[in-house]
């Protein structure tokens, strides 16, 4: 016999090995809806046997009866040796007894039962019964109970599948029919003992006493309350009969006989019932009959004549209640088996769908779950094809052939995806899009073809609103004038041209309505046509287009830009300014200087005495006037000033004001990092083509437009994502519509095209990312770094610079030891004071340049973790995927030029040029002096010009200044202001 101290010791491995191998059965992967099922009725017999071991310890360790205490006493006191050499004898007597028994210990059985569960070619033996209806647990076979529920007294007859629908609806049956029979309390208990039994086969770990004593307690409260569904009692009626009384309580002295009571009406009855405490419910006569009772008496006790009324309604009371709770017990258990409960429903329609011949077929199949488990297994169907008539999967080039494998998710329906091309067209006219374009309040018309984006779908439906009211008669806008030289103009047109006193009308002539007939004075003389004031100039910005990437682009996506080159010219390149970056590159296109000279240093810039920072125009302060004033004439001033209208579509700068000028934009056409709505030129390329063409006689016109949407998309998508080839489509798209719209209005021979970009974007990887920090013994000596993630400039606090410079040039992050001057060994990161930067950079005489600078190698981002910087390009470098900064005459860096119009050659491709070429150029066609000497060369733009424009060349105008000191300029401008008036060009 064991000792109860091995018992013990037994018991806590018996729990520890069940926990384990409980575990072990939990991470098994099962395929099958019968390894499931064993493995939790597996798991569950586990559970009981590591419960009675636990009461076994639990027991042990009570020690009622004093057992443990004296065994631990006999091995622990003075004669333990003696005890232990008497077990010791009775081990060895029992095995000389029965020498051939085998030990079996827990470990054995255990192992045996792990590695039975870690077998994957182990046969699934029948652990628990289920009917072939059941199909091992997936269904539910409630075909007697069926039977059972369409002989239930007053109910309706359904078939089986609507009976699955509805066995659980309990409390719309009859309470007074149906209720009252011994065959629904016999149909109620067998539905209950069902869903019982079937839970504990399919569900074992389901605690169904658990559940059924949560369901009690709530059934309790209720049952108190009268709030239990299908049994709760009625609340008294309004609208008394009459013979009732105000007061609810009825005086039974007026009353002598039954049928006296039964002429007040149940409703009047149940009144005086509930007042009196008394059960109310029952028929007319019941209620007459209990409330009679308690004539004579408190109303505490109710007897009828025969003293046997009170145990009848007992009686009926415990009826009621049980049939209640049992109503209760089959609510929850139906929702345990809610899945169970609707795939029963799907294959009873799956066989009711079947052919006489397919249901033989199945028939001779001997379990139906088998065949479904071959059919959910993942062999047979690794691709998830759709499931042919037959159930199996259709072939694999079928479903690549008719465009399966593909999805098209549509937001407007809610983000369903439809499966293939042929599907997704033929969603458009159904009702669930219907549906969703009725929500958003727009017509589901043909032009809605395609759209699948909600905001898209708001954007077309505005556009078409917009373009039905411009369709509208407007009389300012469409009522026509005509002057002598023939020049039709509007209403509007001609007021505004009126009071500038710019009409074109000869001596004793009038504006006539074209309607009108003409005056004598018209008809004498012939109608022409006014030559243009002098050459007009389009110059589209497009932010970030390399020239790789579009010699990289096919051509097919390049129409507009095909038939650009072939009627204009192409440089090879746009060289850029260092930095590569958007403002120091914008205001060189400006002002055709350095960026020494014209000092916007980069899209990121600290001043040290005013502790300022700019974050390329995100910043909080970047408005601050510091960074705009002090800056040279861009090329629209010295435009303006001779009297040249220019309009300005999200140019950067150019609403800023500059001396005595400001070009007047809308504030929804500004420039702004800060703004992420996307700009969408092509509504605004039709008016300005036809404001060219209306004003051409009188002012020539300077458009300029900007669009930042590749950009965009490159950064955030980088270069084979499906927005850049979005972008670069609405690129072409710009530029094919600004040519059809010139053709139109036969501009060709007036109007300049001009298509260029600031630089080009280069793609970055994680791993090429640098923390600055981590060269630093101490990074608290920085007092401040603007980081452009290609280069950033280093401010060190007082004493530290020599130190911080030592330990950034010899960083093991970045500087090989070797050679410098082979390109393998050179460092990643170039570490400069700021008067050892390079001549070639034209960047170490601007303003706000740090004491030092790192400069990366093309490809390397500088990043910085505790060190204060620029939180905005900190922030950036983590969701960016293309950045710009780095050397100018890295090819990555190169932007595109080319233009189209009478001032360039046509099919012709020049050498490379570079953006400070772009402010003459400019100028030159405009017929503008420039108002200072720029940094480009006139011979580089020579090349490009067509005959007899080389030779148009302009010297600065003598008021020109270069290189104002921020503080002097801003008094010239604050002189300038007082003396000339502020002159507004739309």
């Amino acid at each position: 016999m064991e000792s109860l101290l091995e018992v013990q010791r037994n018991c806590h491995e018996e729990r520890e090995r069940c926990i384990d191998l409980m575990v072990n059965e939990f991470m098994m992967d099962k395929k099958s809806q019968r390894e499931r099922i064993n493995s939790d009725q597996r798991i569950k017999r586990l559970i009981e046997r590591n419960q009675l071991a636990t009461e076994k310890l639990i027991n042990a360790y009570k020690d009622e009866h004093g057992e443990r205490s004296k065994e631990v006493q006999s091995i622990g006191g003075p004669n333990e040796f003696a005890e232990f050499y008497s077990r010791l004898k009775t081990l060895k007597d029992v095995h000389r007894k029965n020498p051939n028994d085998t030990a079996r210990t827990l470990t054995i059985e255990f192992q045996e039962m792990a590695n039975y569960i870690q077998d994957p070619d182990r046969l699934e033996k029948e652990m628990v019964r289920f009917t072939d209806e059941e199909g091992y647990g997936k269904f539910l076979d409630l075909h007697s109970l069926h039977e059972q529920y369409v002989n239930l007294k007053e109910v309706t007859r359904v078939d089986y599948i609507s009976y699955l629908s509805k066995f659980d609806d309990l409390h719309e049956l009859s309470r007074e029919k149906t209720k009252k029979t011994g065959a629904y309390k016999t149909y109620v208990v067998s539905l209950e003992e069902y869903l019982r039994d079937f839970i504990s086969r399919a569900k074992p770990l389901i605690d169904i006493v658990l559940e059924l004593d949560r369901v009690d307690k709530d059934f309790e409260e209720k049952w108190k309350e009268g709030k239990v569904i299908g049994w709760s009692n009625e609340k008294p009626s309004g609208a008394m009969t009459k013979f009732a009384q105000p007061s609810a309580e009825i005086d039974l002295s007026n009353f002598n006989s039954l049928e006296e009571l039964e002429e007040l009406g149940a409703d009047r009855l149940k009144a005086a019932l509930i007042e009196l405490g008394l059960k109310c419910g029952g028929t007319v006569k019941e209620r007459a009959l209990r409330l009679l009772s308690t004539k004579n008496s408190d109303g505490s006790t109710v007897v009828n004549g025969n003293g046997k009324f009170n145990a009848e309604d007992t009686k009926e009371e415990n009826r009621k209640y049980t049939l209640a709770k049992a109503e209760a017990h089959i609510l929850r258990l139906s929702e345990l088996v809610s899945s169970e409960r609707a795939a029963t429903r799907e294959n009873i329609e799956r066989k009711q769908a079947r052919a006489v011949g397919e249901e033989e077929e199945e028939d001779d199949v001997e379990e139906v779950y088998e065949v479904e488990e071959e059919a959910d297994n993942v062999p047979y169907n690794p691709k998830n094809l759709p499931l042919d008539w037959d159930g199996k999967p259709i072939p694999y080039w079928l479903y690549k052939l008719h465009g399966l494998n593909i999805g098209y998710s549509c937001e407007i329906c809610g983000n369903q995806v439809y499966k293939g091309p042929k599907a997704f067209q033929r969603h458009f006219t159904e009702w669930r899009h219907s549906h969703g374009m009725r929500c958003l309040g727009i017509p589901n018309t043909a032009h809605f073809t395609n759209i699948t984006k909600i905001n898209d779908a708001i954007e077309l439906w505005k556009k078409i609103c917009d373009e039905k009211n411009r369709n509208k008669w407007n009389p300012e806008a469409d009522e026509e004038f005509e002057d002598s030289l023939g020049n039709v103009v509007n209403r509007r047109t001609y007021e505004d041209l009126k009071r500038q006193g710019l009409l074109a009308i000869a001596e004793g002539q009038n504006i006539r309505r074209k309607a009108g007939g003409m005056g004598e004075a018209e008809r004498q003389q012939p109608l022409g046509k006014k030559e243009p004031a002098g050459q007009n100039l389009i110059l589209l910005l497009v932010d970030g287009y390399g020239a790789n990437l579009f010699n990289q682009t096919n051509a097919r996506m390049k129409p507009g830009a095909k038939t650009l080159l072939e009627n204009g010219m192409e440089a090879l390149s746009l060289r850029p300014v260092f930095p590569t970056q958007s403002y120091p590159n914008w205001f060189s296109l400006a002002t055709g200087l350095y960026v020494e000279s014209h000092n916007f240093t980069s899209d990121f810039m600290f001043a040290p005495n005013s502790s300022l920072l700019f974050q390329r125009d995100i910043g909080a302060n970047d408005s601050n006037p510091f960074w705009w004033t002090g800056n040279p004439a861009p090329f629209w001033y010295a435009v303006g000033k001779a009297g040249i209208d220019v309009h300005c579509y999200w140019f950067p700068a150019c609403h800023k004001a500059h001396v005595d000028l400001i070009v007047q934009v809308p504030q929804n056409r500004r420039h702004s990092f800060n703004n992420s709505n996307s700009i969408d030129l092509l509504p605004h390329l039709p008016t300005i083509v036809k404001h060219i063409k209306k004003y051409q006689p009188y002012r020539q016109q300077l458009v300029l437009l900007r669009y930042n949407g590749l950009d965009k998309a490159l950064r955030s998508g980088g270069q084979s994502s499906s927005q850049t080839r979005q972008a670069l489509s609405t690129v072409d798209n710009y530029l094919r519509k600004i040519q059809e719209e010139m053709d139109t209005m036969d501009l060709h021979q007036s109007t300049n095209l001009m298509v260029l970009s600031d630089h080009g974007l280069m793609a970055v990887e994680e791993e090429d990312q640098f923390y600055i920090d981590e060269c630093l013994a101490d990074p608290s000596m920085v007092r401040r770094v603007a980081n452009s993630l290609a280069f950033a400039m280093v401010w060190p606090i007082d004493g530290e610079e020599d130190t911080t410079f030592f330990e950034l040039k010899v960083c093991d992050q970045w500087a090989f030891v070797g050679d410098y001057e082979n390109e393998e060994t050179a460092p990643l990161v170039n570490v400069y004071r700021r008067h050892e930067l390079p001549d070639h950079f034209h960047w170490r005489d601007s303003r706000l340049i740090a004491p030092i600078v790192l400069i990366a190698r093309p490809g390397i981002v500088l990043l910085t973790r505790n060190i204060p910087s620029t939180d905005v390009s900190e922030k950036l470098a983590k969701k960016w995927k293309m950045l710009d900064g780095w050397e100018n005459e890295h090819e990555a860096m190169q932007g595109i030029f080319m233009a189209r119009g009478p001032a360039f050659k046509a099919d012709y491709k020049s050498e490379p040029i570079e953006v400070v070429d772009i402010y003459q150029l400019v100028l030159n066609i405009l017929g503008v002096e420039p108002t200072h000497q720029s940094n480009g060369s006139w011979e580089r733009m020579a090349e490009v010009l067509s005959e007899g424009w080389e030779d148009r060349r302009y010297e600065p105008q003598s008021f020109a200044l270069r290189h104002f000191p921020p503080l002097s300029f801003i008094s010239l401008s604050l002189a300038a202001l007082c003396f000339f008036p502020i002159a507004f060009h739309y």
